[in-house]
């Protein structure tokens, strides 16, 4: 089954996701107290890039949604 372009732009931000939470539990096994500066920082850039990449995924299904009705017009 085909993903949608919402689905497609989620599962980019999933992977982020989970890129950040790897680079973060890396940094605290390595770093230990100091990596607790820079966590706050990943977390806030994960939830905006997720949210963005999530969001142009719905702005370009919509935009696809509105070619097709015109096209059917």
């Amino acid at each position: 089954k085909r993903l949608t372009r919402p689905q497609k732009y989620l599962g980019y931000g999933l992977a982020l996701f989970f890129l950040a939470a790897a680079y973060t539990v890396l940094s605290s096994a390595i770093l230990h107290e100091k990596s607790i500066l820079m966590a706050p920082y990943i977390s806030n850039f994960t939830t905006l890039a997720v949210f963005l990449l999530f969001a142009t995924g719905l702005k370009e299904e919509l935009r696809q949604h509105e070619i097709d009705k015109n096209a059917a017009l």
